[in-house]
């Protein structure tokens, strides 16, 4: 009953880079981090992220973003995505899910009726990790 906040990103607030370290720090978000990089990289293009899922509910959302963490532990989001469940195989083929089966989810752009659905539900959502469901973030990289 108390969602994730958006704070800046293009995904559903005002498309601006804002600082995010307070909503990594929730006990129900997820935080990957990789090591630096080693030299300055661009990244060019679509950031796709497949993740593998599973949830209580017949529909639920995931958001996911890429940030920027400075030294000092700063983060900035340099994008980010939502996707409704229903939806994961497309707005022309809405299916629910099957309470506790774990599905591929490939999140690359927003979707569902955010505006008019206004009835909360919990949704016990799990993202599943093993050999088997290796979620994972694609994206091209560019040496400036």
């Amino acid at each position: 009953m108390h969602p994730v906040p958006s704070l800046g990103g293009s995904c559903c607030s005002d498309q601006v880079a804002r600082e995010q370290s307070g909503i990594e720090t929730r006990q129900d978000v997820l935080v990957y981090t990789s090591d630096p990089f080693a030299t300055t990289t661009r990244i060019v293009g679509d950031v796709n992220v497949t993740l593998f899922i599973a949830s209580s509910a017949a529909d639920t959302d995931f958001m996911v973003k890429l940030l920027d963490v400075a030294t000092d532990g700063r983060a900035y989001n340099l994008a980010d995505t939502a996707v409704r469940t229903r939806y994961r195989n497309g707005y022309q083929a809405p299916a629910l899910l099957q309470p506790g089966k774990v599905y591929p989810v490939t999140l690359t752009g927003t979707g569902g009726r955010n505006f008019d659905e206004s009835t909360p539900k919990v949704a016990r959502n799990r993202v599943v990790h093993g050999p088997a469901h290796a979620s994972f973030v694609e994206f091209t990289t560019q040496s400036p």
